[in-house]
């Protein structure tokens, strides 16, 4: 019997996903739900399942950044969300499957038969987050960053941090060049997730491949490329420099 935890803010969409699979299938227990990143970790570590039907855009955070904070991946993974530019990324973090709501449910049948079919997943123990940002640190990927007159396209790996200004963002590149956009720092943080970037202050997102060196001194700061000195949240330092520790 496979074990199927649901993780969605919607109970509607739980229920709606749990009624499809009992109808469906024999072979699978649904043994468990949640509707937030907090309570999600808590439930696979309590159920170790075999698959987990995540939404991306949960209560306190995404999907993605629930995957990030477990040292271990022992499952497979299907995502259900409203929102379809999202699918890149769940191709890459190398999901099962991808699941747009409304749901239908020949495609969430299919979705189950596909991981039925499969081989049990391999553990991974370095984390997703890991083998996501060594996957994309070196990648092509571009984003479309607003000013006040224009949109500009622009490769993800030329930037080197993020610095909010209120409700505002400076985004900094390699070159030098500075845009002030209207989207605030928590919007970039959510659009860069997966892209080698870290939330290392409440004011700064960075782009770790920038990175030369963390001085202890002052509470701790980075030094980047551009001569910049980016303080840590205290916080937050302890996990921050344990993950740039399996990073580099």
């Amino acid at each position: 019997m496979k074990k199927i935890v649901i993780i969605d803010d919607e109970k509607r969409a739980r229920d709606s996903i749990r009624s499809i699979l009992q109808q469906h299938f024999n072979e699978i227990e649904i043994c468990g739900e949640a509707d937030s990143v907090s309570s999600g970790i808590e439930v696979i570590h309590e159920i170790n399942p075999d698959l987990v039907l995540l939404d991306i855009q949960l209560k306190d955070g995404t999907g993605f950044s629930l995957l990030n904070q477990l040292t271990e991946i022992h499952f497979r993974t299907i995502f259900i969300t409203g929102y379809e530019n999202y699918a890149i990324k769940a191709i890459k973090i190398d999901a099962l499957d991808y699941i747009l709501k409304p749901i239908d449910p020949f495609e969430l049948i299919t979705a189950i038969k596909k991981f039925l079919e499969q081989e049990p997943v391999i553990t991974r123990n370095i984390g997703v987050k890991t083998n996501l940002i060594k996957n994309l640190i070196t990648g092509h990927e571009r984003v479309s960053i607003k000013t006040s007159d224009s949109i500009f396209f622009v490769e993800i790996k030329s930037i080197i941090r993020c610095q909010s200004e209120r409700n505002y963002t400076n985004i900094i590149f390699d070159t030098g060049k500075k845009m002030l956009t209207s989207k605030t720092l928590r919007d970039y943080e959510l659009m860069l997730e997966g892209y080698g970037f870290l939330r290392v202050h409440q004011s700064h997102l960075i782009n770790i491949r920038y990175i030369t060196k963390f001085d202890k001194s002052d509470g701790g700061y980075f030094i980047m490329t551009d001569g910049f000195n980016v303080p840590v949240s205290q916080k937050n330092k302890a996990e921050i420099l344990g993950f740039l520790d399996h990073i580099f």
